[in-house]
């Protein structure tokens, strides 16, 4: 798992939950639904990947976006 300034790249296969939140920007997340994907504009994500949330990744940001990228091994 590597995680930069507003961004983070997490494994296909992680097991997490998962909670983002920007008060001015937006959130593009992977590990949403591809249909869900791009249609509305996102600010806060409080949700379990795949289905269990024992380690929590937790990302907060006052101004800008946040990418969260599902990287490939």
């Amino acid at each position: 798992m590597g995680c930069a300034a507003r961004g983070c790249f997490l494994p296909i296969d992680v097991v997490c939950h998962l909670v983002a939140e920007t008060r001015h920007g937006k959130i593009e997340n992977d590990f949403e639904e591809p249909a869900e994907r791009g249609t509305k504009e996102i600010r806060k994500i409080d949700m379990l990947i795949q289905g269990r949330g024992e380690t929590a990744v937790t990302m907060l940001a006052k101004e800008g976006n946040i990418k969260i990228v599902e990287a490939n091994p």
